[in-house]
C-alpha cells in the first residue's frame, strides 16, 4: 500500500461523502466513490485527443483561462472568450481549433494548461479491494527504504 494522502474537503467532495454515506463498504463509501470519478475521469481524458497546440497558442489559452473560475459555461463558451481575447473575428485558426473541441476535450485542456495534470495515467479499480485505487508509478528504491 502507498503513502496515505490527506484530502482536504471542499464543496464538491462534501456533496459526495454526503451522498456516499452508507451502513457497508461494498455498498458505498466516500473513497470507492472518488475512486470510480478519478478512474472515469481518466478514461474520458485518454479517449479524448487533444489537436496539436503552438507555444504561442498554449500562451493564449492559459492567459484566457488563469484566474477564472472553472465552471460549465466556462468550458461551453472556451471558444468564444478566444475572440474576446484576441478581439478577432470567426476565421481565427485558434478560435477555430476550440470551437472544433468537445466539452471533454475542453476540459482536458484547461486541466492540462492550469494545473499541469498528465491526463494519460491509467487508474485502475482493484475488483478485489474497491475502496483502492493503484496507478502504475515508477517507485524510486530510496524512499521505500
Amino acid at each position: 500500500m502507498g503513502k496515505v494522502k490527506k484530502i482536504y474537503m471542499n464543496e464538491p467532495l462534501e456533496r459526495l461523502a454526503e451522498q456516499t454515506s452508507a451502513d457497508s463498504r461494498r455498498n458505498g463509501g466516500f473513497s470507492r466513490a472518488l475512486g470510480l470519478i478519478v478512474n472515469s475521469y481518466q478514461i474520458l481524458m485518454k479517449l479524448s485527443p487533444l489537436p496539436e497546440f503552438s507555444d504561442g497558442e498554449k500562451e493564449v489559452m492559459y492567459n484566457i483561462i488563469w484566474g477564472s473560475k472553472v465552471t460549465a459555461s466556462k468550458i461551453e463558451g472556451l471558444h468564444l472568450d478566444v475572440l474576446d481575447y484576441l478581439g478577432c473575428g470567426q476565421d481565427n485558426e485558434l478560435y477555430k481549433k476550440i470551437e472544433a473541441l468537445n466539452i471533454v476535450q475542453r476540459v482536458r485542456l484547461v486541466n492540462e494548461l492550469l494545473y499541469s495534470l498528465n491526463t494519460f495515467s491509467d487508474y485502475e479499480i482493484n475488483s478485489k479491494h474497491y475502496d483502492e485505487i493503484t496507478i502504475e508509478e515508477d517507485i524510486n528504491p530510496q524512499e521505500e527504504a
